[in-house]
């Protein structure tokens, strides 16, 4: 990260070097090891103009991959928007934050609104949940007081059978942890 952060002309030889470790890699760790990389790249650098199609081909052929590497896809190609447009960033990341990927590793989150819409967005192992819920808040323009939010978010586990209906998620959520607002229900979904 850092060698493509002080040499650009490093970039696409580290872009490069990433696709040809994951592609075909019989080893799943170290698979995975490098998905984790290419997603701190992603965010970090971005490839050259001519590199860029050829990136974004790769990420597109591994995007509909079942688990984490479909994930990992996705959330790259996520990423790379931003990061082709903005340049590089300024911050080095510190060992910590790179551990944190290795700890907690990064994912494409699909958000389900109300109105039953899907969307993605990307969240890193050093995103903690109240920043999480302050990006969703921001980008759509969710008219909420932060000190006192009257939405949030939860998490469902991909294994989960079936698909609960939004009331009946809160509905179960509520009668288990707050059966006081029970009856609030249908306000919440409005």
């Amino acid at each position: 990260l850092v060698k493509g952060l002080e040499d650009p002309q490093m970039c696409d030889e580290i872009y490069i070097q990433l696709c040809k470790h994951i592609f075909g890699n019989p080893r799943i760790e170290s698979g995975d090891r490098a998905w984790l990389l290419m997603c701190m790249v992603s965010k970090t650098f971005p490839p050259s103009e001519k590199f860029a199609p050829y990136l974004v081909n790769f990420l597109l052929r591994h995007e509909s991959l079942p688990g984490l590497s479909g994930n990992y896809a996705r959330l790259c190609k996520v990423q790379l928007d931003p990061t082709i447009e903005m340049g590089a960033t300024m911050f080095k990341p510190n060992l910590d934050e790179i551990q944190c990927y290795r700890k907690r590793p990064p994912i494409l989150a699909a958000i389900s609104m109300v109105d039953g819409e899907v969307r993605e967005y990307p969240v890193t192992p050093d995103l903690r949940v109240a920043q999480v819920v302050e990006m969703i808040r921001r980008q759509e323009n969710i008219e909420d007081d932060a000190e006192i939010p009257e939405w949030g978010i939860f998490v469902k586990d991909g294994r989960e059978k079936g698909k609960m209906h939004p009331k009946a998620r809160l509905e179960a959520f509520y009668k288990k942890y707050k059966p006081e607002k029970l009856e609030y229900v249908d306000e919440f979904l409005h």
